[in-house]
């Protein structure tokens, strides 16, 4: 009998997969998720070039800090806020980096809040995120979870669930603060999504989003000063 269930036991090893390992998610306080999605914004490019969307985070009442590849040649981009349920016009594009895929944009009317968004630099491979953006482009704020699987030039990547519209949604530390912004996924050759994502890194928003308020020092920069 007990030789029966050690062959049968053998058997089901051949037929079953082993299962993917998990790892446990922390407790998510709701307060820091409100937080987030109240400086969370999403975006609606809509025009001659159709209907795209994607994410943003509110720096301050006017300002929306976003992936650059956001901005088409034919289309307006409007912002949708969460903690005032309106749609605003962005009124002009105040900031370009092109090299590092980052953008802000200016909006028509403030959006007041308690909370903008808040930004760290300090990332480590393993540390849990939350993910928030306008996945699928469905303008819903859509929430995951992940760790940063890895570290690459001015990328942090993860495998937390990021598909399209996610672009410029924040990746947020337990404490609610932005260590990056979604960017790109990886796809195969098939075009299927591969489940890692890369996100701009929290250094590199934070260098942005000085360039921005102190043109001085964008000027130092360019000159390696």
């Amino acid at each position: 009998m007990i030789t029966y269930l050690i062959v049968t036991y053998l058997a089901s090893l051949l037929v079953h997969k082993a299962p993917v390992p998990t790892y446990p998610a922390p407790i998510i306080a709701p307060a820091m998720l409100e937080r987030v999605k109240g400086f969370t914004v999403l975006i609606s490019n809509e025009g001659l070039e159709g209907v795209s969307r994607g994410t943003g985070v509110l720096i301050d009442a006017t300002h929306v800090l976003t992936c650059a590849h956001m901005i088409t040649a034919y289309s307006q981009p409007w912002v949708y806020t969460y903690p005032v349920h309106r749609v605003i016009l962005v009124k002009n594009i105040s900031f370009v980096d092109r090299e590092h895929d980052v953008a802000i944009f200016e909006l028509a009317h403030p959006v007041l809040i308690k909370h903008y968004a808040t930004f760290s630099s300090s990332t480590t491979i393993g540390q849990p995120i939350v993910v928030v953006g306008n996945t699928l482009g469905l303008m819903l704020w859509f929430t995951s979870y992940g760790i940063i699987s890895e570290k690459e030039f001015f990328y942090d990547l993860t495998t937390a669930t990021i598909h399209g519209g996610n672009s410029g949604g924040p990746w947020v530390n337990l404490h609610g603060d932005v260590v990056a912004l979604t960017d790109w996924g990886m796809q195969n050759a098939k075009g299927q999504e591969e489940q890692v994502s890369g996100g701009i890194n929290g250094e590199t928003l934070i260098a942005d989003i000085k360039a921005f308020k102190h043109p001085q020092s964008l000027l130092e920069m360019l000159l390696g000063q």
